[in-house]
This record gives C-alpha cells, sequence and structure tokens, in this order.
C-alpha cells in the first residue's frame, strides 16, 4: 500500500486537553492536541469502514426488490430518467429513485446481529455497472433492519442491525416512486390569495407582494399566527399525498360534497383547490383530499391537514 501522510506514537494524555506524542523515526517528543489517546484506542476490528455498501448513487445503473412473497419491481436507468418493470401508465420519479440510492449507499452498521428470527421480507439487488450488491432483508422492531450482504458467488455472509428506514420505500413497493405531488408551486412568486371554507365560516388571506406577509381580508377579526400562516403555506406549496384511495366512493369519504375547502388564487389567474374529506375508517392517522377539478382520492397524513387548518386559525379538531 501507499506510505502514510502521518505516523506517530501516542503517550499519555496532558494537560490543557493535548497528549504527548512522538512522530516516528524521531526522539522528539511534543505535545499535540490531537483529541486524546482514547480517541486512537480501539480494537483492529473497530477501525473498518462501517458504511455497509458505501457507493454513490450516481453509479447506480438498475435497482430490483423481489418480496419473499413473490412479485417485485425493477428500476433501470436510461437517458431519460428511470424506467420501470413492470411497467405502469406512470413514470417513476427520478429524484426519489436518487433519493433512496443515496440514502442506501450512505448506510452504517449499527451492530453485528446472529441470524435473525424474523420472517424475511425480500432481496435487494443494486447493479453498480460490473459489480452488482445483493441483500438479504429482515424487518425488525423499533425501526430497524437485519440485513444479510451477500458477496459475489456466495448464498452467506455477515448479518448487520440497521436503520430500517432506508429500506421503506422499497417495502411499500414501486408506488414510493410516483409523483404523488398535490401542488407545486413558489409561494412569492406564484399565489396571490388563499381562502379556507369549512364548517366553521370562511377565512381569506392575501399576500403583500412587497413584503411577502400575510394580510388577513376576511373576516375582519380572526386571532391568527402569523408562524402557522406561513407553516401553512410552505406547506400547500409541496404538498404530497402518502398514497391513493382506489375505487373511493366520494360521497363516502367527505369529498362530494367536500367537508372542506381550501382555494389557492395564483398570479396567473386561475385556481387551485385542495378538497378536504373524512378521515380514513380503520387509520385515522390518514385523511382523504382531493385535488379541485377531477383529481383522484389520495391520502395524506392528518397531522398535515391539521398544520393547514391552523394556519387559518382553525382548531385541528373543529373538523371533527
Amino acid at each position: 500500500g501507499s506510505s502514510p501522510a502521518a505516523s506517530f506514537t501516542i503517550g499519555e494524555d496532558s494537560a490543557g486537553g493535548s497528549s504527548f506524542v512522538r512522530l516516528s523515526e524521531s526522539d522528539a517528543v511534543y505535545r499535540a492536541r490531537i483529541g486524546g489517546r482514547a480517541r486512537y484506542e480501539h480494537v483492529s476490528s473497530q477501525w473498518r469502514n462501517q458504511v455497509l455498501l458505501d457507493f454513490p448513487a450516481s453509479d447506480a445503473t438498475a435497482l430490483r426488490y423481489s418480496p419473499a412473497a413473490g412479485g417485485g419491481f425493477a428500476l433501470a436507468r436510461n437517458s431519460q430518467g428511470w424506467e420501470l418493470s413492470p411497467a405502469q401508465e406512470w413514470t417513476p420519479v427520478s429524484e426519489k429513485v436518487e433519493a433512496v440510492l443515496g440514502r442506501l449507499g450512505r448506510l452504517r452498521i449499527g451492530a453485528p446481529a446472529g441470524a435473525p428470527q424474523t420472517p424475511l421480507a425480500g432481496t435487494l439487488s443494486i447493479s453498480l455497472g460490473q459489480r452488482e450488491l445483493k441483500l438479504r432483508l429482515w424487518p425488525q422492531e423499533k425501526g430497524a433492519m437485519v440485513v444479510q450482504l451477500l458477496p459475489a458467488g456466495s448464498d452467506g455472509g455477515d448479518h448487520h442491525l440497521v436503520a430500517a428506514g432506508p429500506f421503506a420505500p422499497l417495502l411499500k413497493g414501486a408506488s414510493s416512486f410516483r409523483d404523488m405531488g398535490i401542488f407545486s408551486f413558489l409561494p412569492r412568486e406564484e399565489l396571490d390569495s388563499v381562502r379556507y371554507v369549512g364548517p366553521l365560516g370562511e377565512v381569506r388571506l392575501q399576500q403583500d407582494l412587497a413584503s411577502g406577509f400575510w394580510n388577513l381580508v376576511e373576516p375582519e377579526h380572526a386571532a391568527l399566527d402569523v408562524k402557522d400562516v406561513f407553516f401553512m403555506v410552505n406547506t400547500l406549496a409541496s404538498l404530497e399525498a402518502a398514497g391513493e384511495l382506489e375505487g373511493a366512493d366520494l360521497s363516502a369519504v367527505g369529498l362530494d360534497p367536500p367537508l372542506e375547502r381550501v382555494v389557492l388564487h395564483m398570479l396567473g389567474g386561475y385556481d387551485l383547490t385542495l378538497l378536504i374529506g373524512s378521515r380514513l375508517s380503520g387509520n385515522e392517522r390518514m385523511t382523504v383530499v382531493s385535488k379541485g377539478g377531477g383529481g383522484r382520492a389520495m391520502l395524506v397524513e392528518t397531522s398535515v391537514i391539521e398544520k393547514i387548518r391552523r394556519g387559518f386559525g382553525k382548531d385541528p379538531a373543529s373538523s371533527e
């Protein structure tokens, strides 16, 4: 290998946060602030690279996830972005694929793990040009995952305990890479006013384009928190659904007619409308919404809807 950039022997720690140091091939002893002797006192195994896969997202050319129960999906990089197989009526969002690959490439080992006792979730394969990484995944409790990195040509390998978060989109399925954006705009440059209509009345706010602050237009007197108003506007500007409610009866989920409505009047002279329905039966952490103008029924976290209501001075419990 190459010669080290520096080589030295560390003695005892000295006063003032320094340590006694002797450079290799020298008899002179110095005091230096190098973080203390304890910083370097590790057994050889502790010096290993703790990044499990260690690759940049840009190196990945393909990704395949195969659930143990069957099915699965594959993503392959092309000149336009990423191509999904089996093909769907929608195109995967490249930024979402790159984000998942980026998190996987930086994933750090939490601790060694024994043979997992939980059922196998599936197998993940990542192609890096001529090289392929292959892992088996076993979900654990408390947001953990046991993974087994399979060396090339081998059916076995060490088990490691890692964070489950980077794998969540894969376990959820190909829909994780679908564009679930409801709105996307720049509040300061594109939004003129925003209006809320619900069971407790109507609130309308208009932006002062010179200062970027929001003024209450109606009603004349309402208790609004400036911070909540900005949170509300920024939330709407990048609102994204957590999923789609296929085949929903719109009247049964509170969308026909809507229980609440948020209308955004854009500086271009057109409106964007968010229709808010009821909380999802059996999972109140989700609320059913739709984009006005014939949009499909989608699911947004109830906590996000509550943040939008607070921007208009509405109690989150007001629509229950």
